[in-house]
């Protein structure tokens, strides 16, 4: 989702240890990409590491970013 939101991958660094860390860390940059508000609200929703708090299927296809 985040790619075909932003059209790049979401966790980007200098090296594979990097990018893994980011990976397992849900740490994401968002100051490269041109996303509204609601865009980024609903990746960072859908890419949220406690499971309880992420964003089910019928809660991000409810998000306002796709109204």
């Amino acid at each position: 989702m985040y790619i075909l939101i932003a059209g790049k991958s979401p966790f980007e660094g200098k090296d594979y240890d990097d990018v893994v860390m980011r990976n397992y860390y849900a740490k994401v940059k968002f100051e490269d990409c041109k996303l509204s508000e609601h865009g980024m609200n609903l990746l960072q929703g859908l890419m949220n590491r406690n499971p309880v708090k992420r964003l089910s299927a019928l809660e991000a296809l409810s998000h306002q970013w796709f109204i």
